[in-house]
């Protein structure tokens, strides 16, 4: 690990103090003690136990009544995240899933929603997060059935229980009787009838019976996004959203890796009109990368254009 002038150089000496804020945390004795404690009398992995502790503390911390020591509650969440990657840093997210899966956690962050495996993945649920938050946005864009804002579902749910998803109704049923899961799987096979029967009308032109065209414009965030677009008969591109490349790969693109990847969407999609976003990179959108931390705290006063003009001879290193 960096030591504090290090990270001081690169990133400030008044950045680098919330680290040491995050150094101290992390030797908190009750902290810790609370940690090894639930690993001893509850016969859980250090990541789960790491989980828990992480999610009772920050809700401690948001109760409070001062702002600040709410704050904290994130910075909490951040610790808790790099405890948990230490943890497993054999394991790269997504895992390698085996067999189809649901995914139940606290939060996931634009970067780990973004990589999920559609072929394995066939929903997520999470406690935190609301229908406009990234990882609902992206979850709609890649057709996973989502479900967030579940307080406590944590709790609630065990590894192997039997879940139904339902991101139409913003339910998550646990272990459902025979008859209900029998109900869903007929909603299924109706709705594939549905999809069999809409893409009949794919090549059809988008207008009102009395002549009127509409253009349909999509929303992409990778190349793949593009193709489903341009599958569905798009009449351009609305909105690239050029921050997800970045989260994919967990870093600042490089001038000439932008221009490649923004070539290549402008190429597929023809003669159509594409629209590509001012890189919209801050607040909640964020990687393990020091020039990104601090906007973590800036929900939405500092992103997009008013991020890079701050931060023009940072992003040129």
């Amino acid at each position: 690990m960096e030591d504090n002038f290090q990270i001081s150089q690169k990133i400030g000496k008044k950045e680098a103090a919330i680290f040491l804020a995050h150094v101290a945390m992390l030797k908190d004795p009750y902290f810790i003690a609370q940690i090894l404690k639930d690993i001893r009398e509850n016969a859980v992995n250090a990541e789960a136990a790491v989980l828990r502790q992480v999610n009772e503390f920050g809700k401690a911390f948001e109760r409070m009544d001062d702002p600040y020591f709410r704050e904290r509650g994130a910075d909490l969440r951040d610790i808790g995240r790099r405890m948990i990657q230490k943890l497993v840093s054999s394991q790269q997210f997504p895992c390698d899933f085996r067999e189809p899966v649901i995914i139940v956690a606290s939060e996931l962050n634009p970067s780990e929603t973004v990589r999920l495996d559609r072929e394995k993945v066939l929903a997520f649920a999470t406690e935190s997060g609301g229908k406009e938050s990234h990882a609902a946005i992206l979850a709609r864009s890649l057709g996973i059935p989502a479900v967030v804002g579940l307080e406590g579902l944590l709790s609630k749910v065990s590894k192997g229980d039997t879940l139904i998803v339902d991101g139409d109704m913003g339910l998550v049923l646990i272990n459902p009787p025979e008859e209900v899961i029998q109900n869903y799987h007929d909603l299924q096979k109706k709705r594939e009838i549905c999809r069999k029967e809409l893409k009949k009308i794919i090549p059809l032109p988008s207008e009102t019976m009395d002549g009127h065209e509409i253009r349909l414009w999509a929303n992409i965030g990778s190349l793949a996004d593009l193709e489903y677009a341009l599958h569905f008969g798009a009449y351009g591109i609305g909105l690239f959203r050029t921050e997800l490349p970045f989260l994919v790969w967990r870093r600042f693109l490089s001038e000439d890796e932008q221009f490649s990847l923004y070539q290549k969407v402008v190429s597929m999609a023809g003669d159509r009109d594409v629209t590509i976003r001012t890189l919209d990179f801050g607040g909640n959108k964020f990687f393990e990368d020091g020039r990104s931390q601090k906007d973590q705290r800036n929900m939405k006063g500092l992103a997009s254009l008013r991020l890079k003009l701050k931060n023009f001879g940072k992003f040129l290193d």
